[in-house]
C-alpha cells in the first residue's frame, strides 16, 4: 500500500486545503499545538511536507515519509527525511512524536498484520524519545462494532481494491490503547477530539453525521526507569 500512499498523497493539493479548512482538523490542530510548549526538538511521522499546525517556535523539526523530497526546503528549522514508519532509524531523540492521521494508512494484508504494523510503528517512536518525550497520536478511530464488519470486509477488499485512494485500516481506540501497552508505552492521556460538520474519507468530503469515525488524541511516554 506505500506506493499507492506516495501516489495519492504526494501532490494532493486538494486534501491539503481541506485539512487546513475544516473545523475537524482545526480541533486536531488545535490538540498538536498544545503539546507543543516547552517542545525544542519534533518528529512529525508521516507528514509529506505539509504542516496543519505552527512550527515557528520550534528550534529542530525532522519530517520523516516515504514521498518526501530530502532536497526542498520547508523552512530553517525542518529537517527532511524519507523513509518508512515501519522501520526507521535515526541518530537522535526527539521531545515530541506526531503521528497525525498516519496509522490507518500503514495497512498489512490483512488486520492481524495491520495491528502488527501499528506496534512496530510505536516501538520505533519509543526508541526515538528523550526521556521526558511523547508520542502525539491525532488518529481517525471506529467502534467495535464496526471494527468487526471492517475486518471482514478488508479480507475481501485488500485483493480487489482498485480506487485511486489506498485501502486504509481505522483501528478501534481500544486497540490503540491495548497495542500502546503492549509495546510497554504508558497512556498518559486518551481523549475524544470534536467532530466538526465535515471529515475527509477516502478523498470524498463526507458530513460526519453519516460516519462512524471519531478522532482520537493520545498522548504515550516511556515508562521511567527503575
Amino acid at each position: 500500500m506505500s506506493d499507492k500512499n506516495v501516489t495519492y498523497f504526494s501532490e494532493n493539493t486538494w486534501y491539503q486545503k481541506k485539512v487546513l479548512t475544516l473545523d475537524t482538523y482545526t480541533y486536531c490542530r488545535m490538540c498538536i499545538e498544545s503539546e507543543l510548549k516547552g517542545c525544542h526538538s519534533l518528529l512529525d511521522i508521516g507528514n509529506g511536507g505539509f504542516f496543519n499546525y505552527e512550527i515557528s517556535s520550534l528550534d529542530r523539526v525532522v519530517i520523516l515519509d516515504v514521498c518526501i523530497d530530502e532536497g526542498a526546503k520547508y523552512g530553517d528549522n525542518v529537517i527532511p527525511i524519507r523513509g518508512n514508519a515501519l522501520d526507521f532509524d535515526i541518530e537522535e531523540k526527539f521531545d515530541v512524536i506526531v503521528l497525525q492521521m498516519l496509522i490507518h494508512h500503514v495497512t498489512g494484508h490483512s488486520p492481524e498484520e495491520s495491528v502488527k504494523n501499528l506496534e512496530a510503528i510505536l516501538t520505533s517512536c519509543a526508541r526515538h524519545l528523550t526521556p521526558s518525550g511523547r508520542i502525539l497520536i491525532v488518529e481517525s478511530t471506529v467502534p467495535g462494532w464496526f471494527h468487526f464488519l471492517e475486518k471482514i470486509a478488508f479480507r475481501l477488499l485488500h485483493r480487489i481494491w482498485n480506487f485511486p485512494h489506498p485501502l486504509t485500516f481505522q483501528h478501534s481506540a481500544r486497540q490503540l490503547l491495548r497495542s500502546a501497552v503492549k509495546v510497554g508505552l504508558s497512556i498518559d492521556e486518551y481523549t475524544l477530539i470534536p467532530m466538526g460538520k465535515w471529515v475527509v474519507i477516502f478523498g470524498l468530503l463526507v458530513p460526519s453525521a453519516l460516519t462512524p469515525v471519531q478522532p482520537v488524541k493520545l498522548l504515550l511516554s516511556n515508562p521511567p526507569a527503575i
